[in-house]
């Protein structure tokens, strides 16, 4: 019995030392394994779809990739160059700030081991909103061989994309390059669009393409052949001869005032170079006419130079303006302003045909007066239109209107059927020839009247004590109620009466 105890202890004590041997070899074994330390040997760094450009605003996510595979310590730290510019989160996603370069580096935790990317931030993109498209000087035709540049206009300023391409309705009619040059090909209408690149918005320009003219070529209008004035030194004669003895115009010289009106026919709208055939007395002469086309005054230059003698008798072309033309008749006065010479021609260059046009003779008919003191009137820049003045016929006529700058007489007419009409003024002028007396419009429609108004009769003249009847237009009539408005521009003396003379029936509307 003793024994099998022994034997029981001695089993129980190797049993013992094998559990506690088999433990700390286990033990021994796991120590082994978790103190084996795999170490980080390099890393690199890429980008999303291997990018390397963003936009302000836009996010990119890098990723690390840490080499062997099974390193122990993944763990990895982002930086940036420039945080102006890009920032990097801990988990490397990039946020650009500010356009410009900027390098990301990533550095290992397990060794320091880096690695680095350039990137390059961009601006936002602005969107492009509209475009518009337009021509040199507004131009809305050319002619067969010509060319006309258009621009294309993109919105807003500062959009990213501002590309733009053009196109043609017809290349046909015209071609339009890559640049938006228009080529007119032949006569027709064309449309050019242009479409940008961004969001494909779109804008159109209709022109017309017109045949090519002829070469300009020069047209002559003789004085003789003017309807004249006299001024300050009486009537312009026919005195005067050319160098191969054709007549030319005399008493010009000084006469102030003094008007000669040519009326010339176009066939279409267009520029013309007015030029005047002269004879001067002196080599330099100043401020010589006041030129009025179609009733506007054209700027002309103040002083000419006579190149091939001062004599009155060597007549020379010289430059006054470019004018415009309308299609059909144009009127064209010169005023004497100062020491003009002796007078021939007028010439045009034009590149149209052009004609002398027929200037509208005086319109027969019956004369109807209608009494100033009769019209409705508003008082201007001197206050208002008074009746303290007499007429020829002891009857009240009209004062405080000259220069009374703004102040206007309205009358109204019923005519009986449409027409034409003389409209004439009875006015008692306070100098010897006033300029811009009067605005007419008739019906709301702007009428051209003469520039200058001279004392008909001067002699024996007295000043604001003689009325004499002046011619201003030849106006159209509707039937029924017409509008005649007279408005105060300038000096033009006490007034008496305005007097139509016409084919149909006129009476004074209610």
């Amino acid at each position: 019995m003793k024994a099998m105890k022994k034997t029981m202890k001695l089993f129980s004590a190797v049993a013992a030392f094998v559990l506690a041997f088999a433990l700390v070899c286990l033990a021994g074994c796991n120590g082994s394994v978790q103190n084996e330390n795999v170490s980080v040997t390099s890393v690199t760094l890429t980008a999303e779809n291997n990018a390397t450009t963003l936009k302000v605003g836009e996010t990119l996510q890098l990723t690390a990739t840490v080499s062997p595979k099974n390193a122990t310590n993944q763990a990895v730290t982002f930086s940036s160059s420039s945080a102006e510019t890009a920032t990097v989160s801990e988990t490397g996603l990039v946020t650009g700030s500010k356009a410009g370069k900027v390098t990301i580096k990533v550095t290992t935790a397990d060794g320091g081991k880096t690695a680095s990317l350039d990137l390059t931030v961009e601006a936002a993109q602005v969107r492009v909103t509209s475009v518009t498209l337009s021509a040199e000087n507004d131009a809305t035709s050319l002619k067969v061989g010509e060319t006309l540049q258009l621009t294309a206009t993109v919105s807003p300023e500062n959009a990213t994309n501002q590309a733009v391409t053009f196109s043609s309705s017809s290349a046909e009619t015209a071609t339009v390059s890559e640049t938006g040059l228009v080529t007119g090909v032949k006569a027709g209408e064309v449309t050019i669009t242009a479409t940008t690149s961004d969001g494909g918005f779109t804008a159109t320009l209709g022109l017309t393409v017109a045949e090519a003219q002829s070469a300009a070529a020069t047209y002559l209008f003789k004085g003789v052949d003017a309807a004249r004035t006299g001024g300050s030194m009486g009537e312009i004669n026919e005195n005067e001869k050319t160098a191969d003895g054709d007549t030319a115009l005399g008493n010009i010289n000084l006469n102030m005032n003094a008007t000669l009106t040519f009326v010339v026919n176009a066939e279409k709208e267009g520029k013309a170079g007015l030029y005047l055939n002269l004879a001067f007395g002196s080599e330099s002469v100043d401020n010589i006419f006041d030129v009025h086309v179609n009733g506007t005054a054209v700027s002309v230059p103040d002083m000419f130079t006579a190149t091939q003698g001062a004599n009155w008798v060597t007549y020379e072309d010289y430059f006054f303006a470019n004018i415009d033309l309308k299609a059909g008749n144009n009127t064209i006065v010169l005023t004497v302003k100062g020491a003009c010479g002796n007078f021939y021609a007028m010439k045009l260059i034009a590149d149209q045909k052009l004609t002398a046009g027929e200037a509208e003779g005086p319109i027969t008919g019956t004369a109807y007066v209608f009494k100033g003191v009769d019209a409705a009137r508003t008082g201007g820049s001197l206050g208002d239109i008074n009746e303290n003045e007499t007429a020829p016929d002891g009857g009240k006529a009209l004062g405080n209107i000259n220069a009374n700058i703004g102040a206007t007489l309205t009358f109204k007419v019923n005519a009986s059927e449409a027409g034409r009409a003389g409209l004439y003024l009875d006015l008692q002028l306070g100098s010897l020839a006033v300029e811009d007396i009067f605005e007419l419009r008739v019906n709301g429609e702007l009428v051209v009247i003469p520039h200058i108004v001279n004392v008909i009769n001067p002699d024996g003249w007295a000043p604001w004590a003689t009325y004499e009847e002046y011619f201003l237009a030849n106006i159209d009539l509707k039937a029924g109620e017409n509008t005649i408005v007279l408005t105060v521009t300038g000096h033009c003396g006490n007034f008496n009466y305005m007097k139509l003379i016409s084919e149909s029936d006129l009476t004074a509307a209610e």
